[in-house]
């Protein structure tokens, strides 16, 4: 924590409540707190598997559903179980929810029967069953603002909403319920799995389906369709959504996978998503692959390269500019010298800005784990010091290095990024383009990553004939003649043949070249 109590406490009276939450939403969780993280104690009173858990709004009560159909309501400040409800469900429970400013005396419930059921926890009576979804309902959602209000995401691909003031509208032969209906779109196996209101703007309803990307949906342009009664219904024009009313999120490496994971029966599905209290950032579970992070607000920006000077100004940008306006928001960025001409072959030394002295600390402890072979310490630390110095070129160039030599999954992508972010802060950081082409490689974007590597002997030949560097040539061109005698391969190389460019002078090359990057990097990056 890099303030005082007494500074934090002369901003809170300077900007009043505003700062105040900003505070609370940046400091609630600490690395020492989690550090300190342990088990306290085991709540017993479930006779199967316990699917879902919901804290109340207050924190004083805690709501479980099991297998065993019912739900339990606990304390768990002291340990004791409340009360257990015995549901009208006859099939696996897995979501509860409190809902808002019922001073929680009113649970839902969704569970592998199809139904939903809100329950009067002080009369125990059940209040409502909806028997509209004809798939398993795996997620249940609510919004503060609107309480009468209750989402549901189930297997038959279709996310719903039901007004409880109104439940007599959903008894009907075919009620107004459906938000999205997601087989529409993707098809008649569709599932939708999870799915969560934001905290802050209750309009933006997240989802998350049988397939890797998470879907943000703006429900104000949304108006709810009749429940499909067969899977012919689907293709009804009424389930057209808005073009404007969804954003697409998903890990950067996973798209040009997905084929390779389904021939080895891997299906990728997010199974959980939940808001940040600020609504700023969505935390997607990706089942058969890992956790994840998004902010909604911050999409990935394409990349404007600018093209460079002897005096490392740019003053146009390079061939095939398109930094007008993005599609899906999508915004431009200036990265200044991220492509050198061959003028700057003067100024190729990278030139080593000292660090602070705790970063350098944990600048040598990383590198100390690294040549260990302690891959994931070594990136862990490499975390916590850009967390503390985010402007250090040389942090992200050796974390990407890291990350190449852990080797989880996405961490070829996350290398690529941070190569793209050292070549932003300095050009002159030629293992970045190094650990740059060896990314391209393993993302299997060979033609890509040749053109980076022909770039690299241009501009740093002192640097290119190197072991390392002779050696990622072999693999590459290894590489591409292996694809070239493959039949798809060969069809590819014959249209490039015929649709080749001409290059009639170097610097048209480099100007060329940027284009190239360019491109890959506003695919790579979409």
């Amino acid at each position: 924590m890099n303030e005082t109590l007494l500074e934090y406490n002369r901003k809170r009276e300077l900007l009043g409540a505003g700062f105040s939450r900003q505070y609370r939403s940046h400091r609630h969780a600490t690395g020492n707190i989690i550090e300190r993280l342990g088990l306290e104690t085991e709540l017993q009173g479930h006779s199967g598997c316990v699917n879902c858990l919901e804290w109340s709004k207050e924190g004083n009560l805690l709501a479980s559903g099991s297998d065993d159909c019912n739900v339990i309501l606990w304390s768990p400040m002291s340990h004791r179980k409340l009360t257990t409800y015995r549901t009208q469900h006859n099939g696996n429970i897995f979501s509860v929810k409190f809902m808002p400013r019922s001073l929680n005396r009113v649970l839902a419930t969704g569970a592998a029967d199809t139904k939903i059921t809100v329950l009067d926890i002080e009369s125990t009576n059940t209040l409502h069953v909806f028997t509209n979804h004809k798939g398993r309902v795996k997620r249940l959602a609510v919004a503060e603002d609107e309480p009468h209000l209750l989402f549901s995401a189930g297997e038959d691909g279709t996310v719903m909403q039901f007004d409880l003031r109104c439940p007599e509208e959903y008894s009907k032969e075919s009620p107004r319920s459906v938000i999205v209906n997601l087989n529409h779109y993707v098809g008649i196996s569709a599932e939708a799995k999870c799915l969560s209101i934001c905290p802050t703007k209750t309009e933006l309803l997240a989802v998350g389906s049988g397939d890797p990307y998470v879907r943000l949906y703006d429900r104000r342009m949304i108006r709810c369709s009749h429940v499909p009664n067969h899977s012919a219904d689907t293709c009804d024009e009424q389930y057209n959504l808005p073009a404007n009313c969804v954003n697409y999120f998903v890990p950067g490496h996973v798209p040009s996978k997905v084929e390779d994971y389904s021939r080895r029966y891997r299906m990728l599905a997010a199974t959980y998503l939940t808001f940040s209290p600020d609504g700023r950032d969505l935390l997607v579970n990706l089942g058969g692959e890992q956790i994840y992070l998004y902010n909604i607000y911050e999409k990935t920006r394409s990349y404007r390269l600018e093209r460079a000077h002897r005096n490392g100004c740019h003053t146009s940008s390079c061939a095939g500019d398109t930094s007008s306006s993005q599609p899906n928001g999508y915004h431009s960025k200036n990265y200044t010298s991220f492509v050198l001409s061959e003028e700057c072959s003067s100024q190729r030394e990278e030139k080593s800005t000292p660090l602070p002295p705790n970063i350098e600390f944990l600048k040598q402890q990383a590198n100390h784990n690294y040549e260990r072979q302690r891959y994931a310490e070594s990136v862990s630390l490499y975390n916590k010091a850009i967390f503390l110095h985010p402007a250090a070129a040389v942090l992200y160039s050796n974390r990407a290095a890291a990350l190449l030599k852990r080797s989880w999954n996405g961490d070829d992508y996350a290398a690529l990024a941070d190569c793209f972010t050292t070549i932003g802060l300095d050009s002159q950081q030629y293992k970045a383009f190094y650990r740059l082409c060896r990314c391209l490689l393993q993302l299997g974007r060979l033609e890509e990553a040749m053109i980076c590597f022909e770039h690299f002997e241009r501009v740093f030949p002192e640097r290119a004939s190197g072991h390392s560097f002779e050696k990622l040539k072999e693999e590459l061109q290894d590489n591409i003649a292996s694809k070239n005698n493959s039949p798809s391969g060969k069809s590819k190389r014959a249209n490039s043949e015929n649709d080749g460019v001409k290059i009639e002078s170097r610097q048209q090359e480099i100007i060329h070249l940027q284009g190239k990057v360019k491109e890959l990097i506003q695919k790579m990056m979409e």
